[in-house]
């Protein structure tokens, strides 16, 4: 019986084993062609287990025969019991080192010879969870780990009760992002939208406050659909409906085509979300610009995991100088019906980008001619004002809300009328219920018409308007000296 790591050419290890009367005399075999590495120990061992012989390298079984029907206690007595070296002095000596060599008088499993092929260390599948081995190396011998709160996965057991750091809140918000130091948790990444592949044509940053995806411009190359995205994971310990809200900008340079288009785009799980039966938050042809807040809710999703993605899309652009730039912030996302939403804020720090001017034209935002009054709370300068309007000014806004959904509502801003306003001049709030204009508030010249020099906050109840799909609010007013001020300031509406 011999076992030689080179037997023949090419260099193959084999075992063998012959006992004279038994199978005819002849030499039973295991062989497997394999060249031992230099300078490295390698694992071999022979198991016999009644007919079948096994060969293993390294605790992995390589070749096997199934005839072997001679066992070692056959042999009888023996004396040429050597290590290194042949029963025939022609072959040479072993040039190498051993150690850990073992004789049993049982077959070993397969388990334990991989146990000693691990130099004694653990292994993993023996079903004994050794030194060395825990729930995370080895779960199938140590079983598995209990969920660790707070290593920002969701685990089963875990639950928005039980470790809102990984589930979120019981209710949300999964997500409150207003980009004032930083991404928060959002990472962005080149072609997110309408399967495209143009990565040198859309970049994402965070700048003053915001997400921005930029896209085209670069060169005078014509280039076809770009987009990019910013992308932030959520977790729902339950099936859950949730409601989303943010606030985007959507702008183009002067030279696009009217044929050329861009769009603000949100996606959940690669689902996008638009208004209406649109795939789309906003699309524009032109180079109008547009702005404005999104709210949508979605059908109820499975518990688990989700990615939530904003940015944007270009259809083309032919020159370096046609770019559009997308603008998101003040992302909100809770379950549906458990917060109020905010559907439109407007502390006029981006002017009157929110709103339509019509009349004499002398609403514009600047600093407060009074801080009276004003809650430490507000934003401060600067404030949408107006001054010098012989006739009427008037400021609406540019997108009307959507308040279709929704059990309550309610609009907030805050106000300051000058003492000095002549009689018939005042600042008047009205809304637009789907048919026509009414008057909300109408402050005016004389004792308790609200001109006092002072701020205040207001708010307004808008269940009279639930339902409606295109809600619209308007500030108006008539003061006709340059020292006659009215300012309206954070004009709010939330919703739930």
């Amino acid at each position: 019986m011999f076992l030689t790591p080179a037997a023949g050419s090419p260099s193959t290890l084999r075992f063998a084993l012959k006992v004279p009367g038994i199978n005819g005399g002849a030499e039973a075999q295991i062989s497997y062609p394999f060249t031992f590495p230099l300078g490295v120990w390698t694992h071999v061992a022979v198991v016999l287990e009644g007919n079948l012989g096994t060969l293993y390298v390294d605790g992995v079984p390589v070749a096997t025969n199934p005839s072997i029907v001679a066992n070692p206690s056959d042999m009888g007595p023996t004396f040429n019991n050597w290590l290194g070296e042949s029963q025939y002095g022609a072959d040479p000596t072993l040039d190498g080192s051993l150690d850990e060599f073992e004789v049993s008088c049982r077959a070993y499993s397969p388990v334990e010879i991989a146990d000693r092929a691990s130099a004694g260390g653990p292994v993993c599948g023996n079903a004994s969870c050794q030194a060395g081995e825990d729930c995370a190396s080895c779960p199938a011998d140590c079983g598995a780990c209990p969920p660790v709160c707070g290593d920002a996965t969701c685990d089963p057991g875990e639950d928005c009760s039980s470790c809102p750091a990984d589930c979120g809140e019981c209710g949300g918000p999964f997500i409150d992002a207003d980009f004032s130091a930083g991404a928060d948790g959002f990472v962005y990444a080149d072609d997110a939208f309408r399967g495209t592949s143009q990565p040198d044509y859309a970049s994402g940053s965070v700048t003053s406050g915001a997400l921005q995806v930029n896209l085209g411009g670069v060169n005078e190359t014509d280039v076809v659909n770009m987009s990019g995205g910013f992308s932030r994971s959520f977790t729902l310990s339950a099936p859950t409906a949730v409601t989303f809200n943010f606030g985007y900008t959507l702008s183009m340079t002067a030279d696009y085509e009217p044929d050329e288009c861009s769009e603000v785009l949100v996606s959940i799980d690669g689902t996008l979300y638009g208004s209406g039966a649109d795939d789309f938050v906003a699309r524009r042809c032109d180079v109008a610009g547009e702005s404005g807040m999104f709210v949508r809710t979605t059908p109820v999703l499975p518990a688990g995991t989700h990615t939530i993605t904003l940015g944007g899309f270009n259809t083309q652009k032919t020159t370096a100088s046609e770019q559009t730039t997308i603008r998101i912030d003040d992302v909100l996302l809770v379950e549906a019906g458990s917060v109020p939403l905010q559907l439109f804020f407007d502390d006029f720090s981006g002017g009157l980008s929110q709103w339509v001017e019509t009349g004499e034209g002398d609403w514009n935002t600047e600093g407060l001619h009074s801080m009276s009054g004003y809650p430490g709370l507000g934003s401060g300068s600067p404030a949408a004002h107006s001054d010098n309007c012989d006739s009427t000014c008037t400021i609406t806004l540019s997108t009307p809300i959507n308040l279709s959904g929704y059990t309550a509502a309610s609009l907030a801003f805050l106000r300051f009328v000058d003492s000095e306003l002549d009689a018939g001049e005042f600042l008047r709030v009205e809304v637009f219920n789907g048919t026509a204009w009414s008057v909300l508030f109408n402050w005016q010249q004389g004792a308790g018409g609200g001109d006092d020099n002072t701020w205040h906050a207001e708010t307004v109840d808008l269940a009279p308007y639930l339902g409606l799909t295109g809600f619209n609010l308007r500030f108006v007013t008539s003061s006709s000296a340059t020292t006659e001020h009215v300012h309206v300031d954070d004009v709010i509406i939330v919703a739930q």
